[in-house]
């Protein structure tokens, strides 16, 4: 089985919510030879602004099917801030398609950094 480690940057640009990852991978009902899982093993938001401002953000995660899950809601993050929003060792397992989205109410201030291990079953 082998495994790839990323670490994914991913700084919003707009005040919509943005694709940041999409997870990749193949059903193991549909093709139990080549299934792939993506484990999300790090997500940190980070507010980079230099100006000493406070910015508020959301993160959700939208299945497949396009139902969208929050994970954080209009958070406020401090001014040259971080957030963890998987501490201690929490792993995700993210379906095929399943995407991670960000928006913040500033452009380019707040980045989201996400690691996950794409697995070959």
């Amino acid at each position: 089985m082998a495994s790839t480690l990323k670490a994914v940057r991913f700084t919003n640009s707009s005040t919509s919510f943005q694709t940041a990852y999409t997870a990749l991978g193949t059903s193991p009902s549909t093709s139990p030879a080549t299934h792939k899982s993506t484990l999300l093993t790090g997500l940190r938001v980070v507010n980079s602004d230099s100006s000493n401002i406070d910015h508020t953000y959301s993160v959700q995660i939208v299945d497949s099917g396009g139902t969208a899950y929050l994970l954080m809601n209009d958070d406020v993050i401090q001014a040259k801030a971080g957030r963890d929003l998987a501490p201690g060792g929490t792993t995700m397992v993210l379906n095929q398609g399943d995407i991670i989205k960000l928006k913040a109410d500033a452009n380019s201030s707040v980045t989201l950094h996400i690691d996950v291990i794409e697995r070959d079953a």
